[in-house]
């Protein structure tokens, strides 16, 4: 197996068609939006190549289709247009040859979407995409959460996710490395998706989702599964494979018909879950997989005259579409868990070499003769470590510089690809993510395109710091309007919200009184002043908190979130490295302010913190470093406090 996208191909090479033995022949259709790295890594892992799609002819040569959807609606559409891969997708998925779409990638299969309007979609399902409602919760849906199947607890499809379930938990507690993991992996698939004898005699194969397990969401934008969307859909009851809660709203969470399925959620980034459901896809025979009548009964349904309701078009019994059977008030619980993050500073040490490194109030060098940087690790060691000990997403932090430095060569790009190769949970990298100069050509590199050489390396979000504080100053000088030139809005637009993460670096301004503050927002401090003050104001910095300006955490966060952001990573200066908890009156302040998640950092010290930063300040997320780092607080003795305290937390690895 071969990767080769570090040059822009797809792994696997391009050629021929066909299988490989007696694997088949895996296709990608990459219409060059995001990480689709970390997708040819999870197959590579499992033991396939995969080729990527580059003519119409290409989807005849494929057996096996995936095909991962990230950013806007309208943007993928328009630009499978312009590939002239819109009749041959079509096709191919009318065809009831096996097809997955994660994320955007199933939401194409709809008629459209109100995201983009005016865009048509495939057609293939007969719903359309809405934007969650934000008035209770947090926007983008970002994090773990569940897929429920409406099927007894006695069924074969229950028993074979208890046994995925088992299979995983193997897998994370197993010492034997990768291999130890494959095969776990393997053995979850071949409980998921392997024939039975009741199959043989037709009757539809288990679910390829398990329902005990988390998977990873972000989107904003979902095929909603309420009364009103039963109403005007009625074929979208046959295609509803699992649903989803998330803050009072239900959601299709994959689809499901014939050999065609599709997952709003990252099986690539999933874990040993997602892992499992992949393998299921791939190593399932078509034939196995599904039965040629079930896509057939789903388009009829769709058809001027199909019978829309429970029951119709072949019946609601069987395992697809069997949401046709049970009433529009069928609601599955909401188990959107806690996220908790493990964030790694890496920065050159004095030899040149890259190491993780952790300050105590922005300080990363030793204290007494030699200065040294602490050096606490490689990163890529790291963070494989905290992939096997249950950290929720991955996040790297850049405070070097490397600004004379050609962006091919970038340290933190290698990183990131060897990273991805066995790490499958999201991956965060900050710092460095603005317009670069190339000292080789004297050409300006934009921040969209530095932002793109890490998608293509493998990273899911990027962190904008001191660009943000920047961008948002321009916002209010502007009176509130964006003008659509930041770095922000333009990685926003390319790969959407939910990719760009603000990361801020505030510290507290005492004043004796909210006159004094000069307009800025200020809050009841946690830690009263040297005068005893008791009030603050909390005051934005840039360069790695070596320069205050004139804008405080509120105003940030509120114009950032207007220029596009997905995600707020609060930072405090006066918390960290102090491991004295989370700055509450901060981050309550910021959530108070935004719609969008919100994730903690800087100070936690014990289990204790994460579990009153949960309660006090209702953040999405919790980060940590030097605790986890130094092992001083496990990860799982976290998890373990929050769900204790009542937390939902993804406890299933």
């Amino acid at each position: 197996m071969t990767d080769k996208l570090a040059d822009g191909t797809a792994a696997g090479g391009h050629g021929g068609g066909g299988s490989s033995g007696d694997k088949p022949a895996v296709y990608l259709l990459d219409y060059g939006a995001g990480n689709v790295r970390s997708l040819v890594n999870a197959v590579n892992h499992l033991g396939y190549d995969i080729k990527r799609i580059e003519s119409a002819a290409d989807f005849e040569r494929a057996e096996k289709l995936i095909f991962p959807g990230v950013g806007a609606f309208g943007s993928c559409m328009e630009r499978l247009e312009a590939l002239g891969f819109v009749e041959p997708l079509r096709a191919y998925v009318r065809a009831n040859r096996p097809f997955l779409g994660i994320c955007v990638g199933m939401q194409c299969l709809c008629a459209g979407s109100d995201e983009s309007p005016g865009v048509a979609g495939l057609g293939v399902i007969d719903a359309r995409v809405a934007r969650f409602a934000d008035g209770d919760k947090a926007v983008p849906h970002m994090g773990w959460n569940g897929a429920a199947l409406p099927v007894p607890a006695s069924s074969s499809v229950s028993a074979s996710a208890s046994a995925s379930a088992s299979a995983g938990e193997a897998a994370s507690s197993s010492s034997s490395g990768e291999a130890a993991s494959v095969s776990a992996e393997t053995t979850a698939a071949s409980s998921l998706s392997s024939p039975s004898s009741a199959q043989a005699s037709g009757s539809p194969s288990p679910s390829l989702v398990n329902p005990l397990a988390r998977y990873y969401f972000v989107h904003s934008f979902a095929v909603k599964a309420d009364a009103a969307a039963w109403a005007a859909s009625p074929g979208l009851r046959r295609w509803a494979h699992t649903l989803t809660t998330y803050g009072g709203e239900t959601f299709v969470s994959s689809v499901r018909a014939g050999n065609v399925f599709g997952t709003q959620f990252h099986p690539e980034k999933s874990g040993a879950a997602g892992l499992a459901l992949i393998a299921a896809f791939l190593g399932t025979p078509a034939a196995a997989l599904s039965r040629a009548a079930d896509l057939d009964a789903a388009l009829r349904m769709q058809e001027p005259g199909g019978a829309g309701g429970a029951g119709g078009a072949g019946g609601a019994g069987g395992h697809h579409g069997v949401w046709a059977s049970f009433g529009a008030d069928v609601v599955p619980a909401d188990r959107l868990s806690r996220r908790i993050i493990a964030c790694l500073d890496v920065r050159a040490n004095d030899a040149g070499d890259l190491v993780v490194t952790k300050g105590d109030q922005y300080d990363v060098r030793e204290r007494g003769e030699g200065r040294a940087v602490r050096n606490l690790g490689k990163p890529v060691e790291l963070a494989r470590r905290y992939y096997a000990e249950g950290a929720d997403e991955v996040a790297f932090l850049n405070i070097t510089s490397f600004r004379d430095c050609p962006l091919r060569d970038v340290p933190m790009l290698e990183v990131l690809r060897q990273t991805s190769r066995t790490v499958f949970v999201p991956l965060t990298i900050g710092g460095g993510i603005r317009a670069l100069a190339d000292p080789a050509t004297g050409e300006t590199v934009s921040a969209l395109d530095v932002a793109s050489e890490y998608f293509r390396s493998g990273a899911d979000k990027v962190s904008i710091g001191s660009d943000a504080v920047e961008a948002a100053e321009a916002f209010w000088r502007r009176g509130g309007v964006a003008r659509g030139d930041s770095a922000i809005e333009a990685i926003a637009r390319a790969y959407g919200a939910q990719a760009v993460v603000v990361s801020v670096d505030p510290r507290r301004v005492y004043v004796g009184s909210a006159a004094d503050a000069r307009g800025h927002h200020v809050v009841e401090c946690d830690v009263p002043g040297p005068g005893g003050e008791t009030l603050c104001w909390y005051q934005c910095t840039v360069k790695g908190g070596r320069e205050p300006r004139d804008i405080d955490v509120v105003q940030l966060a509120v114009a950032c979130q207007a220029l596009g952001a997905g995600e707020l990573l609060v930072n405090c200066m006066d918390r960290d490295g102090t491991n004295s908890g989370f700055e509450i009156a901060l981050l309550d302040a910021v959530r108070r302010a935004v719609t969008i998640p919100v994730v903690a950092s800087s100070g936690a010290g014990r289990v204790e913190h994460f579990g009153e930063v949960f309660e006090r300040a209702r953040v999405d997320a919790a980060l940590a470093a030097g605790i986890f780092h130094r092992r001083e607080v496990p990860i799982a003795d976290v998890k373990a406090y929050l769900v204790a305290q009542g937390h939902m937390c993804r406890t299933e690895l």
